[in-house]
């Protein structure tokens, strides 16, 4: 998640924010999770949308076998574009995730895990508008408050507040009004607010790397590099094998002067990569140059310069 400094104006919010909403729900909105189960745990104290979706209708229609089948066969679609933008975003590739989770949801709009990471993808890619304009949906969709039709979108003061509202009324924590409370205030520059928001998350579901992640990521744009260094060791505990997390554990190590260590994570991130993506995310090789810059190792730019991993693999060991 890129750092952002300044907090956003709802009004001057209300034309670019009308316009991502505007947009037809089957199309996406866009060109830090939500666990369905403990939705449908939760189902009994929210109130659902009227109108079941012209997905699920389709499918559910008297009840036949058949048709039941067609809705397995399409579920499982939704989830395979679901896991497969799961996949990219970990990799770094947010533009590519933002596709695949826009399949998902043209095939079921109210996917609300798709949703919800359509928005995370949206603030690493500084697209906070859209993101807002994306958390809005999901909000609507999960949120036990009744929204007129003339609603068209909520400000992120009413966001705040719908969230807050929710939290106060479960009983049992729920990491998922947390995160999406977390993201509103990310996207407009309330980092110490998302930090609450994410701590109270992760703690009470320990087990998330995408929470301890998105904490992490927080507190790095505080510049609390330490305590983010903590979390993102935390959710790799986890998840090892995470790019992203690798990715921004570098960047912190990076902050916080170790320069060496910096340098063997971003490598660590671009190896890993290798065989799905080439050469690798142009991100990352900007925080592998950095810290190779501030080590003083010139001997070593040519080799990033050209993106040879391979040459770049011995010197890297040794740093």
């Amino acid at each position: 998640m890129a750092t952002k400094q300044n907090s956003l104006n709802d009004k001057s919010l209300e034309d670019k924010f009308q316009s991502c909403w505007d947009i037809p729900i089957k199309k996406s909105m866009s060109n830090f999770l939500v666990n369905t189960a403990e939705n449908l745990k939760m189902s009994k104290l929210r109130v659902r949308p009227p109108l079941m979706p012209v997905f699920h209708q389709r499918f559910y229609s008297n009840g036949k076998q058949q048709e039941i089948k067609k809705y397995s066969q399409a579920r499982n679609i939704v989830e395979q574009w679901f896991n497969l933008g799961i996949w990219r975003t970990q990799n770094e590739n947010d533009q590519a995730a933002l596709e695949a989770f826009d399949n998902a949801l043209k095939n079921d709009p109210f996917h609300s895990n798709s949703i919800i990471f359509s928005a995370v993808c949206l603030t690493n890619e500084g697209r906070e508008t859209e993101s807002l304009a994306m958390l809005n949906r999901w909000i609507k969709i999960n949120s036990s408050t009744p929204f007129t039709a003339n609603v068209a979108f909520l400000t992120p003061k009413e966001m705040i507040h719908t969230l807050g509202n929710e939290i106060s009324a479960i009983k049992m924590p729920d990491k998922n009004f947390q995160t999406a409370l977390g993201l509103v205030y990310y996207n407009i520059g309330c980092f110490d607010k998302a930090i609450e928001c994410f701590t109270q998350a992760a703690d009470t579901h320990p087990t998330d790397h995408y929470l301890w992640n998105r904490l992490g990521a927080a507190l790095a744009n505080e510049g609390k590099w330490t305590q983010a260094i903590d979390k993102y060791s935390k959710a790799l505990s986890i998840c090892p094998n995470n790019v992203r997390t690798l990715h921004n554990l570098s960047i912190s190590l990076l902050g916080l002067g170790c320069y060496g260590e910096a340098a063997k994570y971003a490598f660590k991130c671009l190896f890993s990569l290798e065989k799905d993506f080439g050469n690798g995310v142009w991100s990352i090789w900007e925080t592998l140059r950095k810290a190779v810059v501030r080590l003083e190792r010139n001997d070593l730019m040519n080799f990033i310069d050209r993106k040879d991993i391979r040459s770049l693999k011995n010197s890297i060991d040794s740093l």
